[in-house]
């Protein structure tokens, strides 16, 4: 009944799973405070309950010394015993106790007991520790330093399978040495996050910034992608591909294959498969968030082997929290500290929270001044964050042989201040404080004269994304893994789950990365063929040619029509297009033809970060006049206010988004077929439009009236067309050009 070390290793020892299978265990019993991790919980606390055991909780006397008391000694005995084994008596035997403790003795003793998991086994436990610094190398950033809470982290298998996720998906076909992964990207973050987060606690102390705060934000940065799916956002497109396949009407045989398994939402991403792998890598190390509102404030529930609970803190910076009142070590990071990552990650409130709690807000911090918080990894106002930063400057680096340096101003120069969103709904910056004044966030802003930094970010984001995540080649290669998947869906389980099913159970999930395409090029099911077919074309490079492409103009209404037409019309009028086709023969007496399963439709669109407005409007900068005061009130913050733009005409470009439609074809031979087709496609369309316009009325056949004509032609310009069709389930958009990006 007492705790005993489990080994010589002082980081080693075992603790109770339940204090209620031993009525006699409680913190009265003699026992070091380094083999107990209870002791950690209060120590003052701790060495109270040390005192010499009472009367009334003495062991049982032996029976050479009852004999002594004289001949009762067996009805002595016999009471005795059958009083400790009356419930009633139990009963009042306990009351009776803890009147003699202290309340602060029996908050103790109900935080140990809350904290211990219902089984009667034993768990073998390691304290985390800071003697010895971790660090790694980094191509980017230099050095990136690890705390004993992030090592722990980067040492389970949930992270560990970043290594085989491919950042930029199938980029490295394009860019040969663009083959880095998930698992450095999220290194890097976590390493920026940090710096932003400490350099505003330096700075600006009247946020009171803690250092709890700054280390949940890192885990936020370290675990932010370790939810992604193999070839990273080429999985999201999969998975996407076959929920809009099995909605078609017609595809009876697709939905008797899935009717079996559990269905997946639409809409699925890979940040609630981070929510679910956190889970699961907190399991791997023994623990779990509780949920409970009253053990929000706790440290996390301890469940198996692994890591103590209680180790799990704030190393290697002074103590800036002040006691909590309950006798916790203010530095261990609690549920709620937890669920603040989370948070973090998905940039707002988390399921969990509003199923089990019933609550759809953000829990994690709730005071209006740390809201900035949120916007370090995942900014949903501006978009500018550290994920981006890091992303960009890891990605330029591998793609172009650059430099590839973050953009320092954008990390060093980060400033807290008052601030109206671009959200003209939002309900916070609607409102009216008590002394009549407009509401406003506590955003993360930057000082005016770093206007053109900015600026230059979301440069770079445009031309990654118009010459690496979006490039021709990229996009053919990743429709051709999301085939090779399709095929290969039913017929390769993992833990008896499809590949699109498996995001849902993370010990599947945890066999899921880039290694996949291995396992099934080499399988012996003959069901695997046609998946076995395109894996071996990938190898040789033979990817999906593209047959045409489109600019769109979004001012000409024809462009605009097509643009916002379904793919499944798109292919349907292509079809329709008359004319005979040969092979290529001399002859021409042979022909080939096209099917609707020959073309691919993709819609590449780049823009600045703010789509078809300037990225200006979702940032707020502060006058460089502005004296930041580090000892002002909150009050006396400083109001951001958007960059004026009649002042950077010169920087800023008049066209804030490039949309391109694509044409591939998945059948080599008939290439060179979908291009002669989709050439007269287009000529088609602009002839109809042209024949339309002339017969307009003269005082129609102004701007107004030709972009009426064709509002009123769309059916008649386009071969296939059908007017008034509404779009079909399998109108599916891929998002092959979120390769590497959000």
């Amino acid at each position: 009944n007492k705790f005993h070390a489990g080994d010589d290793d002082n980081d080693h020892y075992y603790v109770p799973r339940s204090p209620s299978k031993s009525p006699r265990l409680s913190l009265r019993h003699e026992f070091s405070q380094e083999a107990n991790p209870a002791a950690a919980v209060a120590p003052n606390a701790a060495r109270l309950s040390l005192s010499p055991p009472s009367s009334q909780s003495q062991p049982h006397s032996s029976k050479a010394a009852d004999m002594k008391r004289g001949n009762g000694h067996d009805e002595m005995t016999k009471s005795r015993y059958h009083s400790r084994s009356h419930p009633k008596a139990a009963k009042a035997r306990i009351k009776s106790k803890n009147k003699s403790k202290t309340h602060l003795q029996m908050q103790v003793d109900v935080q140990v007991q809350a904290q211990a998991p219902p089984e009667s086994k034993k768990f073998r436990l390691k304290k985390l520790s800071d003697v010895k610094l971790t660090r790694t190398n980094d191509e980017v950033h230099n050095t990136i330093d690890f705390c004993p809470v992030m090592k722990a982290l980067v040492d389970t298998p949930q992270f560990q399978r970043l290594r085989r996720v491919q950042q930029l998906g199938l980029t490295s076909l394009v860019y040969a040495c663009a083959n880095h992964t998930r698992f450095e990207h999220s290194l890097g973050v976590a390493h920026l996050a940090r710096q932003v987060a400490s350099r505003i606690q330096s700075r600006q102390p009247n946020l009171q910034t803690t250092d709890k705060d700054v280390l949940c934000v890192t885990l936020a940065g370290l675990l932010h992608d370790i939810g992604h799916g193999p070839f990273s956002h080429v999985y999201e497109a999969f998975r996407a591909h076959v929920n809009a396949k099995l909605k078609v009407k017609d595809n009876h045989r697709m939905r008797q294959e899935y009717a079996r398994f559990d269905d997946i939402p639409d809409g699925w991403t890979h940040e609630q498969a981070s929510l679910m792998m956190i889970d699961a890598a907190l399991a791997e190390l023994g623990m779990e968030i509780d949920y409970r509102p009253e053990a929000l404030d706790l440290p996390l529930r301890q469940i198996g082997d692994g890591v103590d609970v209680m180790s799990m803190k704030v190393f290697g910076r002074s103590n800036t929290l002040s006691s909590s009142g309950n006798g916790l070590d203010p530095n261990i990071l609690t549920s709620r500290d937890w669920i603040f990552v989370k948070e973090c990650i998905v940039g707002g409130p988390i399921p969990q929270v509003k199923e089990r709690m019933g609550i759809d807000e953000r829990i994690g911090r709730v005071v209006p001044h740390k809201e900035w918080l949120y916007d370090i990894v995942a900014n949903k106002h501006s978009g500018l964050d550290v994920d981006k930063l890091e992303y960009f400057a890891r990605d330029k680096r591998r793609a172009y042989a650059d430099s590839g340096n973050v953009d320092t101003p954008m990390i060093t120069d980060v400033i807290v201040a008052k601030a109206h969103c671009s959200d003209s709904k939002c309900a916070k910056c609607n409102s009216i404080t008590r002394d009549n004044r407009q509401g406003f966030h506590f955003m993360i802003c930057y000082p005016s004269k770093h206007v053109k930094s900015a600026l230059r970010v979301f440069r770079e984001r445009f031309d990654l994304h118009e010459t690496v995540y979006q490039h021709k080649t990229t996009n053919a290669a990743s429709a051709m893994m999301v085939d090779i998947l399709t095929h290969a869906d039913t017929h390769f389980l993992i833990n008896g789950l499809p590949i699109s099913r498996a995001c849902a159970d993370p010990k599947a999930y945890l066999k899921l990365d880039d290694s996949i395409t291995s396992l099934i090029a080499f399988d012996s099911n003959p069901a695997l063929k046609p998946a076995q077919d395109l894996l071996f074309r990938l190898d040789r490079h033979d990817i999906y040619k593209r047959a045409g492409e489109r600019v769109i103009d979004m001012d000409d209404p024809l462009d605009k029509e097509l643009w916002s037409m379904p793919k499944h019309e798109i292919i349907e009028s292509l079809l329709k297009v008359s004319g005979r086709h040969g092979n290529g023969n001399d002859d021409g007496t042979t022909c080939i033809e096209l099917d609707k399963d020959d073309i691919i439709i993709d819609h590449a669109s780049m823009h600045y970060g703010n789509k078809d407005k300037s990225p200006l409007d979702l940032l707020r900068f502060v006058s460089s006049k502005c004296n930041l005061d580090p000892h002002a009130s909150l009050d006396q913050l400083p109001l951001a206010e958007c960059a004026n733009e009649k002042d950077f005409r010169t920087i800023i470009p008049r066209i804030h988004m490039k949309r391109v439609l694509r044409i591939y074809c998945r059948t080599p031979e008939k290439r060179d077929l979908l291009t002669h087709v989709f050439e007269d496609w287009e000529r088609q369309l602009e002839e109809n439009v042209s024949l339309n316009h002339e017969k307009l009325p003269p005082a129609a056949a102004g701007v107004g009236g030709a972009a009426n004509a064709n509002s009123s032609m769309n059916a008649a310009s386009m071969p296939g067309r059908r007017q008034g069709h509404p779009k079909r389930a399998d109108d599916y958009d891929d998002d092959m050009h979120h390769n590497g990006t959000d």
